[in-house]
């Protein structure tokens, strides 16, 4: 008695490409025979705000979070951006219940009356590196340090105590102007992302809230944009592969169309730290602080 044979049907790439970029033509289709919908940012937004309606979920007031797919290859075949990480400034605040906690590191009064009036959680010179060493002020205290080059020797000197918070102009927490830093840190929303594989990662951010009016959305949705794309070398290509839209604790999520993740400028708020796998952290701050 003979068995049953499968027979499986091959369809050529070309031939599977192009069939998957048809357009549904009815209401109601099988999504796995066509391509992901692709959205304007304002269809996204009108489409979670029905979903967040008082009749529905009742969350108008929900944070809108915007999920990255991130390609890490480079020109050469065998080399990979490693993980990013920025703090983003946004143009249009929203409270997201996050409250960072800056500590300012200046010898200058001045600077030091400036990075109060910023909100810096800890403000001083000497006085600060010593109760950072003498864990008076301890990392469960803190979200952020930031200094001005003038102080770095001194602060180089409780390295081992700062950890991963240790300054330098690549995290973008070392600088003259040490107010401006502080309010970047206290109002920014810093951002990493991911590894999934070699080329891929994936990042999240929120950037705002559904009751937040489309302009303002969408002002700081480029700004993410911006801030993000300004992480890899045009030269390289781009960093952003796709961008989901969602409304926790709404299940929904919505794709953006490729022609709404376009950087416009290069972000002045980005503040990049790529580790490459063949980096060498010991030597970038060890040039810091010889350029102090």
């Amino acid at each position: 008695m003979k068995k049953d044979v499968k027979v499986e049907t091959v369809i050529p790439p070309k031939v599977l490409e192009k069939f998957m970029q048809r357009v549904p033509e009815d209401d109601v289709w099988i999504r796995e025979h066509y391509p992901t919908p692709r959205y304007r940012l304002v269809d996204v937004l009108l489409m979670h705000r029905e979903l967040a309606s008082p009749e529905m979920t009742n969350n108008m007031e929900g944070l809108v979070m915007a999920d990255f797919d991130l390609d890490m290859s480079t020109k050469k075949k065998t080399k990979f951006m490693g993980s990013i990480s920025g703090t983003v400034l946004f143009p249009h605040i929203f409270d997201d219940g996050i409250n960072n906690r800056v500590v300012a590191i200046t010898k200058s009064p001045e600077q030091q009356e400036i990075a109060t009036k910023m909100g810096a959680t800890f403000v001083g010179g000497l006085d600060i590196i010593k109760l950072l060493e003498r864990g008076e002020i301890r990392h469960d205290d803190y979200d952020h340090v930031v200094c001005d080059p003038d102080v770095l020797p001194e602060v180089a000197l409780i390295k081992k105590h700062l950890k991963d918070h240790f300054p330098n102009r690549k995290k973008g927490n070392l600088g003259p102007d040490v107010g401006a830093l502080v309010n970047l840190f206290v109002k920014g929303r810093t951002f990493e992302s991911h590894k999934e594989s070699e080329a891929t990662a994936k990042m999240s951010q929120c950037f705002g809230k559904l009751n937040m009016p489309d302009e303002e959305l969408s002002k700081n949705f480029q700004t993410l944009v911006d801030t993000v794309s300004a992480l890899k070398a045009p030269s390289l290509g781009k960093l952003i592969s796709k961008v989901v839209i969602r409304c926790p604790p709404s299940i929904e999520s919505f794709t953006l169309r490729d022609s709404e993740v376009v950087p416009q400028v290069v972000a002045s708020a980005a503040r990049e730290s790529v580790v490459e796998a063949d980096d060498e952290p010991e030597q970038e701050e060890e040039k810091e602080r010889g350029e102090a």
